[in-house]
Formats: structure tokens, sequence, C-alpha cells
């Protein structure tokens, strides 16, 4: 038995799925991350904002060319940094911290875009049940997502729209039980007798 969780217990290391970071353990990883790659000393470090974000994949919103990422949802930190004048953004996920070094003129691609809508619906979801539970969203699991239309799910009714618009079918968990949501680019339903 032992032999096998700790297997588990590796893969889910290897995988980058171990407890995440909270917000202060981020800090410092990102002022640790920081402090390496500009070879400057932590204490000129300060932290000018840091807020939770559910990454699209493993890249933590950093892609490196020539570089292939796991595509599953990674839950982490935004921490910006100031160093002198500057601001370095550092995003943290699972137990790594990337100073995201993109200019401002860059534009996210098709393939980025769709990541980030994906992950807006995630956000969305997870909201309306936190709030409808009055729980931190954070301990709400995330199951799958899917494409889908709005209301398409069983048990979602689609509002009083006649079309279907693109979105999202959304599966999360909490405290056991299993919640499912179908979200386009305006609203949010939970779609009952799940």
């Amino acid at each position: 038995m032992l032999p096998a969780v700790l297997g588990v217990v590796l893969l889910a290391r290897a995988l980058g799925m171990e407890e995440p970071m909270n917000q202060e353990q981020a800090t410092t990883a990102a002022t640790h991350a920081a402090s390496k790659y500009l070879n400057l000393p932590p204490e000129q470090f300060s932290v000018q904002n840091a807020r939770a974000v559910d990454w699209p994949d493993s890249s933590l919103g950093c892609p490196q060319p020539g570089m292939m990422y796991l595509q599953v949802i990674t839950p982490g930190f935004k921490v910006m940094l100031k160093a002198g004048e500057e601001i370095y953004p550092v995003h943290v996920g699972g137990t790594r911290a990337v100073v995201c070094a993109r200019t401002a003129g860059d534009a996210p691609g098709p393939k980025a875009q769709a990541a980030q809508a994906k992950v807006d619906f995630l956000h969305r979801a997870r909201a309306r049940l936190a709030a409808m539970l009055d729980v931190d969203a954070a301990n709400i699991q995330v199951n799958a997502i899917r494409a889908g239309h709005f209301g398409d799910a069983p048990g979602c009714l689609g509002g009083a729209r006649k079309e279907k618009t693109g979105g999202k079918r959304v599966e999360l968990t909490y405290a056991g039980r299993r919640y499912e949501y179908s979200a386009d680019a305006d609203e949010v339903q939970e779609c009952v007798g799940q």
C-alpha cells in the first residue's frame, strides 16, 4: 500500500499538482525567482500587488517557444514586484515561480485568448457557486471544463433565450457534492438535477 501512495505523491509532484501555495509563500517564491533572474538581492524588491489566478495551463501564462505544457488549470498567483523604477510580473503556480518578461505590446494569440476565455468561464462559475454556498472559491475543486452551448446540458434551461451561443460547461465539486454550470460570455447558470 505504501509504495502505491508514494507513487501517487511522486506523480502529483511531477505534474505540479501539489498543494498550492498561499499568498505569503507565493510572494516569497516570486521574490526569490526575480532575484535570481535579475541577479539582484531579494531585499531590493517590494511587492506591489499579489492576486490569486487560475492559469490556463502549466506554462503559468508565460509559454516559451518550442515548449509543451500540460493543459490543466493551474491555481496560483500573479505577483507584481518593484525594484528601482521597474515593475516585474512574476507568475506563480504549483511549486514554480516564473518571471514573465512580456512587453506591453505583446498581444496574446488565438490559443492564448481561448485559454483565457476558459479561465474566465471557470472564475465566473466558481464565484457563483462560492456565493451560493457562502464559502471561499479557492475551496471549490474543478473537475472538468467542456465545450458546449449555453443551456445545452441536462438541467440547464438556457434562460429565456431561444438561440444557443458559444460557451462552456464547468463541473465543480465542493464537500463531496458535484455542481455543473453552463456559461457563455454574458451569463452563468447552474444546471439542476446533477
